[in-house]
């Protein structure tokens, strides 16, 4: 009997030990999994600095703050591959995050929410058809303090009706990236690149 006894208690600690180890031994959540956009962006395949935030806060933090705030609808191939450029800048140049929106719904409706984004914006914007600001994306910004130091959405606009696929070649992702990071610079005052000579453009579908 006193053999069986002692099994018992054994058992009795063992599983109460168990119990309490998966109590207070939980293994922290991934902000990849609850922050991050995981999934949206497939061209991401390492770390991803982008965070989700609402309309709301997004045009908090360009009115107010500072950081790399990125406009865009991942439906949109030219979307995919601006993300993947600008994640890998910001990594290069030690940003830790990249304020994400995708403002397509927002837009749609042409809401309340949507048009003091516009409003915020509204200096770097182009028109559309109607002569109204039109926030085409892919848009990023880069603003400190609540004082925008560049703004660019150079790829929601395009010369000829191309695929993103053909577009982005090697050459002009390294191009691309090297612009994205001088824009980054921008946050500890390097001076950016003048930008090209204005030419013709076909507005696309973002």
């Amino acid at each position: 009997m006193k053999k069986i006894k002692i099994i018992l208690i054994t058992l009795i600690a063992i599983g109460g030990a168990i119990m309490i180890y998966h109590h207070f031994d939980k293994s922290p959540v991934d902000e990849n999994t609850t922050k991050k956009q995981k999934n949206e962006y497939t061209l991401i395949t390492g770390k991803n600095l982008l965070e989700t935030k609402s309309i709301d806060e997004v045009t908090n933090i360009i009115n107010n703050k500072t950081g790399v705030v990125f406009l865009c609808n991942p439906k949109s191939d030219w979307c995919q591959y601006y993300a993947y450029l600008l994640n890998d800048a910001a990594i290069e140049r030690g940003i830790d995050k990249i304020y994400y929106a995708n403002i397509a719904d927002e837009r749609n409706m042409n809401s309340n929410k949507y048009q003091k984004l516009v409003t915020a914006l509204e200096d770097y914007l182009y028109t559309d058809d109607t002569n109204s600001k039109r926030i085409y994306m892919p848009n990023m910004t880069v603003v400190k303090d609540g004082k925008i130091l560049a703004n660019n959405n150079e790829t929601s606009i395009m010369l000829n009706n191309i695929s993103a696929k053909d577009y982005w070649n090697e050459s002009n992702q390294f191009n691309f990236k090297e612009k994205l990071s001088n824009y980054i610079n921008l946050l500890n005052k390097i001076e950016v690149p003048e930008e090209s000579e204005e030419e013709e453009w076909y507005i696309g579908n973002t």
